[in-house]
Formats: structure tokens, sequence, C-alpha cells
């Protein structure tokens, strides 16, 4: 006595020829739909208006300390965290097939990042203006 063949893989015709074409559904995206994902724009829009922030502060600044710390802490160390938030989002988004990444905004966000350093060292340069003459009233130095 002997035992049936055992039923076709699936997707294998009941003939189970060789070279026989597999038949497979179509997987769904870990979005959920098919419709392309770009990266957030909210870092950019908000490194522009620390940017623009902190320039305007460079005009009031004027023998304020805290108004140039204010200063460089928006241009200073929040931009380069929100290149690093674009950088990580954008990694993230790779890991869905319909995720288009965006190289120009990217570029922008360093090059915004570029300029915000540069208003943050006339915010130190003011700072040291402001606390050189402070410690030099101090020691009597004048």
């Amino acid at each position: 006595m002997t035992l049936p063949p055992p039923p076709p893989a699936p997707g294998i015709p009941p003939s189970g020829g060789i070279g026989a074409p597999v038949v497979t559904t179509p997987r769904p995206s870990s979005s959920g739909g098919s419709e392309r994902t770009s990266p957030s724009r909210l870092p950019l829009i908000i490194a522009i208006a620390l940017l623009v922030i902190g320039a305007v502060l460079l005009v009031f600044t004027g023998g304020n300390q805290l108004i140039g710390i204010v200063g460089y802490v928006l241009d200073g160390l929040a931009l380069p965290l929100l290149v690093g938030w674009d950088v990580v989002s954008q990694r993230n988004g790779m890991k869905n097939r319909n995720f288009i990444s965006s190289p120009r905004q990217s570029l922008l966000l360093r090059i915004i990042m570029g300029v915000g350093l540069v208003v943050a060292l006339i915010h130190i340069w003011s700072l040291a203006f402001i606390w050189a003459e402070a410690l030099s009233d101090m020691w009597g130095l004048h």
C-alpha cells in the first residue's frame, strides 16, 4: 500500500510541473497605502524662524547679555539639533519603500546651519565685549 502524493504547495499548479509560474499576492506597504511620503518640512520651517529671530536679536543685544545668550542658544545650538532631527527622520523614513528622501531639504538645512553659526559667533563676540567690560569695571582696569 502506497501513500498518495502530498498536495501541491500554494502557488504551484496541481500538475506540479517544474518551472510553472508562481502566483504571489502583493504585500501591503508598511504605511498601509500606496501613496508616496516625504520628510517633514517642520525642521526646515523651525530653522528658518530661529535664524531670523537670532539675526533680529543681533540688533537688540546692545549691552543685554540675556539677549546675547538667547541668540547664541537659538543659532549655535538649536540649528545643529534641527539638522540632526532631519537626518534621523530621513534615515527612519527609508525603512518605508514609499518614502522619497529630500536631499535639497537637507542641503538647505545645512546652509541655514552654517549661516546660523556665523550669527552665533557674532552673539559670542558681543557677549565677550559685555563680559570684558564688566570684568574690567570689577577689577578697576579702566
